[in-house]
């Protein structure tokens, strides 16, 4: 029972960050962390549900920031005088 009271914790302290730094490119972590089979089947698939929501919320800020990318580099091309 003591690996989920760690388990817990780490989550704790991994979702520290404050929240004004989303729009930048999200770092997937060095290794993350798997919590202990004793923990049991509810609080596994609750951080399993989280991880994949902070994915899919990476994914969409990765495509919105390449398509703002590539419409700005499409503006400034329009916007340069012929040669």
């Amino acid at each position: 029972m003591g690996s989920c009271s760690s388990a817990s914790k780490r989550v704790a302290t991994s979702s520290e960050s404050p929240p004004a730094a989303l729009p930048t490119i999200i770092q997937p972590p060095k290794s993350p962390t798997r919590p202990d089979a004793s923990c049991g089947e509810g609080q596994r698939r609750a951080l399993e549900q989280e991880e994949g929501a902070l994915r899919a919320s990476a994914n969409v800020l990765r495509e919105n920031y390449g398509l703002g990318l590539a419409q700005s580099v499409m503006d400034a091309r329009e916007a340069e005088p012929p040669r």
